[in-house]
Protein backbone atom coordinates (compact mmCIF):
# COMPACT_ATOMS: atom_id res chain seq x y z
CA UNK A 1 0.00 0.00 0.00
CA UNK A 2 2.80 2.67 0.41
CA UNK A 3 6.44 2.12 -0.67
CA UNK A 4 9.43 2.32 1.28
CA UNK A 5 11.46 5.40 1.70
CA UNK A 6 14.74 5.25 -0.16
CA UNK A 7 17.87 6.47 1.62
CA UNK A 8 19.33 9.16 1.41
CA UNK A 9 23.03 10.26 2.19
CA UNK A 10 22.24 14.05 2.73
CA UNK A 11 20.55 13.25 6.25
CA UNK A 12 17.26 15.00 5.42
CA UNK A 13 13.43 14.47 5.95
CA UNK A 14 10.58 16.14 4.83
CA UNK A 15 7.10 15.19 6.34
CA UNK A 16 3.52 15.77 5.30
CA UNK A 17 1.61 16.58 8.90
CA UNK A 18 -1.96 15.27 8.08
CA UNK A 19 -4.30 15.77 11.18
CA UNK A 20 -8.18 15.83 12.10
CA UNK A 21 -9.68 14.57 8.98
CA UNK A 22 -13.13 13.48 10.95
CA UNK A 23 -14.32 10.59 8.56
CA UNK A 24 -17.67 9.78 8.37
CA UNK A 25 -18.95 6.29 7.07
CA UNK A 26 -19.83 7.52 3.82
CA UNK A 27 -18.38 9.68 0.88
CA UNK A 28 -20.74 12.07 0.97
CA UNK A 29 -21.24 12.66 4.72
CA UNK A 30 -21.30 16.52 6.06
CA UNK A 31 -19.87 17.43 9.57
CA UNK A 32 -19.97 21.14 10.25
CA UNK A 33 -20.35 22.25 6.49
CA UNK A 34 -17.58 20.22 5.27
CA UNK A 35 -17.62 17.02 3.15
CA UNK A 36 -14.58 15.31 4.75
CA UNK A 37 -13.95 12.68 2.67
CA UNK A 38 -13.58 15.55 -0.32
CA UNK A 39 -11.62 18.15 1.61
CA UNK A 40 -9.32 14.78 3.03
CA UNK A 41 -8.66 13.96 -0.62
CA UNK A 42 -7.94 17.76 -1.83
CA UNK A 43 -5.27 18.19 0.86
CA UNK A 44 -3.67 14.61 0.06
CA UNK A 45 -3.87 15.81 -3.67
CA UNK A 46 -2.06 19.45 -3.35
CA UNK A 47 0.45 18.02 -0.58
CA UNK A 48 1.90 15.13 -2.59
CA UNK A 49 1.63 17.35 -6.37
CA UNK A 50 3.32 20.25 -4.40
CA UNK A 51 5.96 18.66 -2.25
CA UNK A 52 6.50 15.75 -4.27
CA UNK A 53 9.71 15.11 -2.46
CA UNK A 54 7.92 14.10 0.62
CA UNK A 55 9.37 11.34 2.43
CA UNK A 56 5.90 10.15 4.66
CA UNK A 57 2.92 11.44 5.72
CA UNK A 58 1.79 11.08 9.42
CA UNK A 59 -1.92 11.71 10.88
CA UNK A 60 -2.13 12.54 14.22
CA UNK A 61 -5.77 11.46 15.24
CA UNK A 62 -9.19 12.18 14.68
CA UNK A 63 -8.83 10.42 11.45
CA UNK A 64 -12.48 9.19 12.20
CA UNK A 65 -14.77 11.00 13.94
CA UNK A 66 -17.38 8.15 15.10
CA UNK A 67 -14.79 5.33 15.49
CA UNK A 68 -16.83 3.57 12.97
CA UNK A 69 -15.03 0.54 10.89
CA UNK A 70 -16.89 2.14 7.95
CA UNK A 71 -14.56 5.84 8.37
CA UNK A 72 -11.81 3.78 8.32
CA UNK A 73 -12.85 2.31 4.99
CA UNK A 74 -13.13 5.55 3.30
CA UNK A 75 -9.67 6.47 4.94
CA UNK A 76 -8.31 2.79 3.08
CA UNK A 77 -9.75 3.94 -0.31
CA UNK A 78 -7.96 7.06 -0.30
CA UNK A 79 -4.42 5.56 0.97
CA UNK A 80 -4.41 3.61 -1.93
CA UNK A 81 -3.73 6.60 -4.16
CA UNK A 82 -0.66 7.41 -1.87
CA UNK A 83 3.02 5.68 -2.94
CA UNK A 84 4.64 6.91 0.11
CA UNK A 85 4.92 5.84 3.86
CA UNK A 86 2.08 6.83 6.06
CA UNK A 87 1.64 6.65 9.88
CA UNK A 88 -0.74 7.57 12.13
CA UNK A 89 -1.67 8.16 15.99
CA UNK A 90 -5.02 8.15 17.52
CA UNK A 91 -7.34 10.87 18.56
CA UNK A 92 -10.00 11.10 21.02
CA UNK A 93 -12.55 10.38 18.26
CA UNK A 94 -11.05 7.33 16.83
CA UNK A 95 -10.92 4.05 17.96
CA UNK A 96 -6.96 3.03 18.34
CA UNK A 97 -7.78 -1.33 17.49
CA UNK A 98 -9.13 -0.23 13.99
CA UNK A 99 -6.52 2.04 13.43
CA UNK A 100 -4.02 -0.56 14.42
CA UNK A 101 -5.37 -2.96 11.59
CA UNK A 102 -4.53 -0.40 8.80
CA UNK A 103 -1.24 0.69 10.38
CA UNK A 104 1.19 -1.55 11.53
CA UNK A 105 2.94 1.08 13.51
CA UNK A 106 0.09 2.97 15.36
CA UNK A 107 0.59 3.28 18.74
CA UNK A 108 -1.94 2.33 21.57
CA UNK A 109 -0.55 1.41 25.34
CA UNK A 110 2.63 1.58 23.77
CA UNK A 111 4.90 3.58 22.01
CA UNK A 112 6.32 2.85 18.66
CA UNK A 113 9.27 4.18 16.74
CA UNK A 114 9.62 4.02 13.20
CA UNK A 115 13.56 4.03 12.79
CA UNK A 116 13.44 3.99 8.72
CA UNK A 117 14.98 7.27 8.18
CA UNK A 118 17.84 9.52 9.04
CA UNK A 119 15.68 10.75 12.37
CA UNK A 120 13.43 8.33 14.34
CA UNK A 121 10.07 9.27 14.35
CA UNK A 122 8.39 8.45 17.84
CA UNK A 123 4.14 7.60 17.94
CA UNK A 124 2.52 8.20 21.21
CA UNK A 125 -0.87 7.53 21.87
CA UNK A 126 -2.91 9.85 24.01
CA UNK A 127 -6.36 8.46 23.41
CA UNK A 128 -8.13 7.45 26.33
CA UNK A 129 -11.64 6.41 25.06
CA UNK A 130 -14.57 7.76 26.32
CA UNK A 131 -13.30 11.12 26.77
CA UNK A 132 -12.01 14.05 24.77
CA UNK A 133 -9.72 14.73 26.86
CA UNK A 134 -5.94 12.89 26.43
CA UNK A 135 -4.13 10.85 28.40
CA UNK A 136 -0.77 9.06 27.52
CA UNK A 137 -0.28 5.79 29.79
CA UNK A 138 2.17 5.56 32.16
CA UNK A 139 3.63 2.09 30.27
CA UNK A 140 4.21 4.29 26.99
CA UNK A 141 5.64 7.21 29.77
CA UNK A 142 8.14 4.04 31.23
CA UNK A 143 9.06 3.41 27.43
CA UNK A 144 9.58 6.81 26.16
CA UNK A 145 12.39 7.46 29.42
CA UNK A 146 13.91 3.98 28.82
CA UNK A 147 14.25 5.01 24.99
CA UNK A 148 15.33 8.47 24.87
CA UNK A 149 17.75 7.41 27.95
CA UNK A 150 19.67 4.95 24.93
CA UNK A 151 18.78 7.57 22.21
CA UNK A 152 21.58 8.16 19.99
CA UNK A 153 20.14 11.04 17.60
CA UNK A 154 21.07 14.59 17.19
CA UNK A 155 16.69 15.32 17.13
CA UNK A 156 14.19 13.08 17.03
CA UNK A 157 10.49 13.92 15.88
CA UNK A 158 7.13 13.41 18.02
CA UNK A 159 3.81 12.56 16.57
CA UNK A 160 1.08 13.04 19.46
CA UNK A 161 -2.68 14.07 19.45
CA UNK A 162 -3.32 16.10 22.14
CA UNK A 163 -0.51 19.01 22.32
CA UNK A 164 0.89 18.94 25.80
CA UNK A 165 0.66 23.11 26.12
CA UNK A 166 -2.23 25.12 26.89
CA UNK A 167 -3.63 27.24 23.24
CA UNK A 168 -5.20 29.89 25.52
CA UNK A 169 -8.84 28.74 24.37
CA UNK A 170 -10.80 27.27 27.86
CA UNK A 171 -13.12 25.02 26.24
CA UNK A 172 -9.98 23.47 24.08
CA UNK A 173 -7.71 23.61 27.33
CA UNK A 174 -10.80 21.86 29.26
CA UNK A 175 -9.70 18.93 26.66
CA UNK A 176 -6.25 18.90 26.62
CA UNK A 177 -3.74 16.63 27.64
CA UNK A 178 -4.34 15.86 31.46
CA UNK A 179 -0.68 14.41 32.56
CA UNK A 180 0.90 17.37 30.09
CA UNK A 181 3.33 17.92 33.20
CA UNK A 182 4.67 14.75 33.70
CA UNK A 183 5.08 14.55 29.83
CA UNK A 184 7.25 18.00 29.58
CA UNK A 185 9.34 17.24 32.87
CA UNK A 186 10.70 13.55 30.92
CA UNK A 187 10.98 15.46 27.61
CA UNK A 188 12.77 18.72 29.64
CA UNK A 189 15.29 16.30 31.01
CA UNK A 190 17.03 15.38 28.33
CA UNK A 191 19.18 17.28 25.49
CA UNK A 192 17.98 15.33 22.58
CA UNK A 193 16.22 18.05 20.16
CA UNK A 194 12.57 17.31 19.60
CA UNK A 195 10.01 18.40 16.75
CA UNK A 196 6.49 17.65 18.05
CA UNK A 197 3.58 17.75 15.73
CA UNK A 198 0.32 17.79 17.00
CA UNK A 199 -3.23 18.18 16.38
CA UNK A 200 -6.49 18.20 18.39
CA UNK A 201 -6.94 21.90 18.06
CA UNK A 202 -7.60 22.95 14.44
CA UNK A 203 -5.55 26.12 14.40
CA UNK A 204 -1.92 26.46 14.23
CA UNK A 205 -0.17 26.38 17.33
CA UNK A 206 4.02 26.62 17.75
CA UNK A 207 5.84 27.03 20.90
CA UNK A 208 9.36 26.47 21.94
CA UNK A 209 10.79 25.31 24.94
CA UNK A 210 15.49 25.16 25.22
CA UNK A 211 14.90 21.64 22.98
CA UNK A 212 11.72 21.25 22.34
CA UNK A 213 9.66 22.84 19.11
CA UNK A 214 5.45 22.07 19.85
CA UNK A 215 3.68 22.09 16.24
CA UNK A 216 0.10 21.98 15.80
CA UNK A 217 -1.68 22.06 12.48
CA UNK A 218 -4.92 23.10 11.36
CA UNK A 219 -7.73 20.27 10.22
CA UNK A 220 -8.88 19.19 6.82
CA UNK A 221 -11.61 20.37 7.36
CA UNK A 222 -13.25 23.06 9.76
CA UNK A 223 -10.96 25.08 12.29
CA UNK A 224 -11.83 26.35 15.39
CA UNK A 225 -11.10 30.54 15.75
CA UNK A 226 -8.11 31.01 18.57
CA UNK A 227 -8.60 31.88 21.83
CA UNK A 228 -12.04 31.71 22.38
CA UNK A 229 -14.35 30.78 25.55
CA UNK A 230 -16.62 28.35 24.06
CA UNK A 231 -16.51 26.70 20.85
CA UNK A 232 -16.44 28.86 17.68
CA UNK A 233 -15.85 28.05 14.11
CA UNK A 234 -13.46 30.02 11.88
CA UNK A 235 -15.01 31.01 8.89
CA UNK A 236 -12.18 32.83 7.13
CA UNK A 237 -9.74 29.33 7.35
CA UNK A 238 -9.86 26.73 5.09
CA UNK A 239 -8.61 23.09 5.51
CA UNK A 240 -4.94 23.13 5.36
CA UNK A 241 -1.90 20.58 6.12
CA UNK A 242 1.82 21.34 7.09
CA UNK A 243 5.37 20.54 5.92
CA UNK A 244 8.46 20.33 7.84
CA UNK A 245 11.69 19.87 6.57
CA UNK A 246 14.64 18.78 8.50
CA UNK A 247 18.39 18.82 7.21
CA UNK A 248 21.83 18.19 9.10
CA UNK A 249 19.34 17.79 12.85
CA UNK A 250 17.81 21.17 11.61
CA UNK A 251 14.63 22.26 11.26
CA UNK A 252 14.65 24.25 8.17
CA UNK A 253 11.07 24.94 7.31
CA UNK A 254 7.62 24.20 9.18
CA UNK A 255 5.29 26.18 6.58
CA UNK A 256 1.16 25.88 6.89
CA UNK A 257 -0.50 24.97 3.72
CA UNK A 258 -4.30 26.20 3.10
CA UNK A 259 -6.43 25.23 0.46
CA UNK A 260 -7.54 27.82 -1.63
Amino acid sequence: MSAEPENKPNAALKIIHITDTHLLNHENDIFYGFNTRKSFEKVVQKSLREHSNADCILLTGDISQNAAAQSYRQLMSIMETIDIPIYAVPGNHDSPQWLQQIFDDCPNESICVVDRFDYPLVLISSCKQGVHQGEISSQSLQQLKCYLDTCEHDLVIMGIHHPPVDTGSAWLDALGLRNQREFLEILKNYSINIIMLCGHIHQELEVSFEHLKILATPSTCHQFAPFSERMVIDDQKSPAFRTITIEDAELVEANIWYLE
